[in-house]
């Protein structure tokens, strides 16, 4: 499994706003799962070692909320499944 880190976190953002439109509502979030949290207490750990499989993918689009466990789920949902209705939150961009 990769590291957060090395995902193509941005890549996929500016694809789905290039796709869905800057004013759509879209979050993508990192969830740390519990035991990483933990592990966050010790003195000697080094977030910088989070891999995939210690993450959730909370994702908003529009007015819907979907949690992945898996980043390539996150990039078919938003590039394949999520079709743009208008009936989520106004984006206003100034």
């Amino acid at each position: 499994m990769a590291l957060v880190g090395e995902l193509p976190i941005m890549e996929l953002a500016i694809k789905a706003e290039e796709k869905h439109g800057e004013d759509t509502h879209m979050v993508i979030e990192v969830v740390l799962k519990e035991h990483v949290t933990k592990e966050l207490e010790a003195s000697d750990y080094n977030p910088a070692y989070v891999g995939e499989e210690d993450v959730y993918w909370w994702v908003e689009f529009e007015d819907q909320i979907r949690v992945f466990d898996d980043f390539r789920m996150v990039e078919h949902y938003l590039m394949e499944q999520a079709v743009k209705t208008g009936s989520g939150p106004t984006v206003v961009i100034n």
